[in-house]
């Protein structure tokens, strides 16, 4: 494992990135002369900006970069006949409402291939919103494991590995934290929300699995900003590791004002959803924090995996993937699959035949996840990473 650069670096990069997309928000993408290709809509519901923003532009360059790499110049083959997508990405402001418009105009559109959202607040919505429609949709939400096995959840696949179970995310990383901090007690602060329960029902499962005893247990509505009383009652509990999160929303304001506390001294991990960045202005004071990497970290120049994607963003972009770029992994690979299987099948506009397609492609050009996804989950299945920061440095392990 090799060290990456110190936190005060990566948060101005991710300013830098975050200014950067959100000057292209919203409209078209797509990649150099089409060569006489037929156009096949690509429809995105993203987080570009609001609560979710910080993903979501991630999310929005991984779109645009797949879309580059499938198009390529000429476009893509299919049955012996030239396609390229056209990439239509909406914001959704992070915002259920808006989120719903965007996929209703989808629909009015008769867009068969939609990506997103990714935040589960929006998702479920938005997912409602299009109907039994025959169509692909595609995200990394942990709320769309509710429509697998429902009529309009036929064509859905979930692009982020599973967060429950033995083998899913959580597992992964309670044994991999267990593995290098042996601790003994737990606490646990996650937003009042469905995927706020879903990690504290998973991660007091699995430490206590592991030996640990979970001393505290407690959920946040949505809008806190202020954990000035949380922090007091975990002082007073005394964990070695507290759990919060999910979001750099909540994890940063918690971390800054654990550190004017003096609660410094347990280990501090970001469930799911947060990373590095969300140590601000800290880092010098928290002496340990650890993180899921939903995907695959794209800032760590030492992994040949990531190289393909990271040439593509350097000359897109102008600059290197900081530590929240693997989330532009959570479309990049699912997208380049989907091209995959449309030539697997000989068709782009039966989402039935090319789901059945995507079922079964376990390899395509320039991959950077080795991924597969579960024929009855309809999920993805990869090995995930762990992020470690301790004295200004970062290193990365495979949570297996």
């Amino acid at each position: 494992m090799r060290s990456a650069k110190p936190w005060t670096r990566l948060g101005t990069l991710t300013a830098l990135l975050s200014a950067t997309a959100l000057a292209a928000a919203c409209g078209s993408s797509g990649s150099g002369s089409s060569g006489g290709a037929e156009d096949i809509v690509l429809g995105a519901n993203v987080e570009v900006s609001g609560s979710g923003a910080a993903i979501g532009q991630q999310w929005q360059r991984g779109i645009e970069l797949a879309v580059d790499k499938a198009n390529g110049d000429q476009g893509f083959l299919v049955n012996g006949k030239r396609y390229r997508w056209k990439l239509d990405l909406k914001d959704n402001k992070t915002l259920p409402d808006q989120a719903i418009a965007n996929n209703r105009a989808f629909a009015g559109e008769k867009a068969k291939f939609i990506l997103g959202p990714g935040v589960s607040t929006a998702f479920v919505p938005a997912m409602n919103a299009l109907g039994n429609g025959d169509r692909i949709v595609m995200t990394p939400s942990v709320a769309a494991a509710q429509f697998i096995g429902k009529s309009d959840g036929n064509n859905l696949f979930i692009t982020h590995l599973s967060d429950t179970g033995d083998n899913g995310r959580v597992a992964k990383m309670v044994q991999t934290l267990e593995s290098n901090y042996h601790a003994k007690r737990v606490a646990v602060l996650l937003p009042q929300d469905d995927a706020g329960e879903l990690y504290t029902k998973a991660f007091t499962q699995y430490f206590t699995a592991a030996g640990a005893e979970v001393v505290y247990a407690k959920a946040f509505p949505g809008d806190t900003r202020d954990f000035s009383s949380y922090i007091t009652a975990l002082k007073g509990v005394n964990p070695d590791l507290v759990v919060s999160g999910y979001l750099d929303t909540w994890m940063r304001p918690f971390l800054e004002q654990s550190a004017g506390a003096g609660f410094t001294s347990p280990v501090f991990v970001g469930a799911p959803g947060t990373n590095v960045t969300s140590l601000g202005q800290v880092g010098a004071s928290i002496q340990n924090f650890a993180w899921s990497v939903t995907t695959r970290a794209v800032d760590n120049a030492t992994d040949p995996a990531v190289q393909p994607y990271r040439t593509a963003y350097r000359a897109k972009y102008g600059n290197d993937p900081g530590a929240d770029g693997f989330w532009g992994l959570s479309y990049y690979d699912p997208i380049l699959m989907m091209t995959k299987a449309m030539q697997d099948a000989g068709t782009v506009d039966n989402p039935k035949s090319i789901s059945d397609a995507m079922l079964k492609v376990t390899q395509w050009p320039d991959a950077v996840l080795a991924e597969h996804f579960d024929p009855a989950k309809r999920q993805a299945v990869y090995t995930p990473q762990i992020g470690f920061y301790a004295a200004g440095k970062i290193t990365y392990v495979e949570a297996k």
